[in-house]
């Protein structure tokens, strides 16, 4: 993203942030997927504290399809909180209902079961905010509506993105031929069952080798996130302003861009997730840990 994309987002936060966080009228040129939307100049507005299947998973048409009616033909509000690593904005979008009242998108999304809380970092979304997402997200849960009908959701962890390829990470020097930084190959786990899990008690396997690797003890609170480096790095082990970060200590990069795929284990050796890394990679567990 250029100079001037930049400068752009950070006006926009600045002027959320002169009127007291008040929502900001936006113009929408396209939908992403469900919880991400084009503005005008390729910038890129994610809503903020949830996450909706990918380009390809199961769920994603869907959830597209249900933030494009949300959006469409109305007058749309945000209020931008932040920016990330990838430059893109994070906040809150709103429609205005015929009674001139701002309706929050984000809630919705998870109201009609296409998406899941995904907390990243501490006090990202304020408390009130943050009950009323897990509590809508709750209700969807029950009802088995949306994704929740879905096989992938149905375990207390999911994983979100899986980057066997060395995907972008804020930082790292990553998509180069050679000698490609371990740390850009990671993957991101989220708690969407409840309660608070020890990741201590799982493991996850490569489907192709077959080897098991466990985590280090770290109790993921319902709704939040933390993301896996293959490479050497400090731990993140507790909710702060930071990420939460597990690093798996590999020298060298562990999938080197070939297919793979990551299954999730519970203590009972019940699988609970599994995401390849490419659309075209296929893989069945022959025996499990």
């Amino acid at each position: 993203m250029g100079t001037s994309s930049i400068n752009i987002i950070s006006a926009l936060i600045a002027s959320d942030q002169k009127n007291g966080w008040a929502p900001l009228p936006i113009e929408v040129k396209s939908i992403i997927d469900g919880d991400t939307v084009e503005l005008s100049k390729k910038k890129h507005l994610r809503l903020l504290g949830v996450n909706a299947p990918e380009k390809g998973e199961e769920g994603y048409p869907e959830a597209k399809k249900e933030l494009e009616n949300l959006i469409k033909g109305r007058k749309i509000f945000a209020k931008i909180l932040k920016q990330d690593g990838y430059n893109r904005m994070l906040g809150q979008v709103f429609y205005m209902d015929n009674r001139g009242n701002l309706v929050d998108i984000n809630a919705e999304i998870l109201k009609r079961g296409r998406a899941h809380v995904f907390l990243v970092e501490k006090n990202e979304l304020d408390w009130a905010t943050e009950s009323e997402y897990k509590n809508l997200q709750k209700k969807a849960q029950a009802k088995r509506i949306g994704i929740w009908a879905l096989s992938r959701y149905q375990g207390v962890l999911h994983i979100t993105s899986f980057h066997a390829n060395g995907g972008r990470y804020p930082g790292l020097k990553c998509n180069v031929k050679k000698n490609e930084p371990p740390n850009c190959e990671y993957f991101r786990i989220a708690n969407i069952g409840g309660p608070s899990k020890n990741l201590s008690f799982f493991k996850f396997v490569d489907c192709k080798s077959g080897k098991v690797r466990g985590f280090p003890d770290l109790l993921l609170d319902p709704g939040w996130s933390v993301v896996v480096h293959s490479g050497k790095g400090a731990n993140q082990l507790e909710i702060s302003n930071q990420p939460l970060k597990i690093h798996l200590g590999s020298q060298a990069e562990i999938w080197k861009d070939s297919g793979a795929k990551l299954i999730i284990i519970d203590p009972q050796g019940k699988i609970v997730d599994q995401k390849s890394s490419r659309k075209d990679f296929k893989c069945e567990l022959k025996t499990r840990p």
